[in-house]
């Protein structure tokens, strides 16, 4: 974390970590066929979620052991969405705040 203090003295907190990825995607599709592919960019990835309505899905990637993703769904027309891991299975059918961990070769929700 950088802490950046400008002349007016206001303090910005801007979050600068090489090991953390913040990308944000859309939610799509009403099962795991269609869902939105997140990608992998690093251990740690933060995913900010738009969706036009409930129920719209995203898919977690493949990964390797101690992979994060720690997810917001941000309302615009939808208020949850569904997780589903890189097999196909749905691991959170409403979720509008979600962590998840891949160890011991699967998804594990920290929520």
């Amino acid at each position: 974390m950088t802490v950046i203090v400008d002349p007016a003295g206001t303090r910005e907190v801007v979050y600068r970590d090489p090991a953390v990825t913040i990308v944000e995607v859309v939610a799509t599709g009403s099962d795991e066929s269609d869902a939105a592919q997140l990608t992998r960019y690093s251990a740690v990835n933060v995913v900010v979620v738009t969706t036009d309505q409930s129920g719209r899905g995203i898919k977690l990637p493949a990964a390797e052991e101690g992979d994060f993703f720690e997810i917001f769904v941000v309302d615009s027309g939808g208020s949850y969405v569904k997780i589903y891991a890189s097999n196909g299975a749905e691991v959170s059918g409403s979720a509008t705040k979600a962590q998840y961990r891949y160890a011991a070769g699967g998804w594990r929700n920290y929520s």
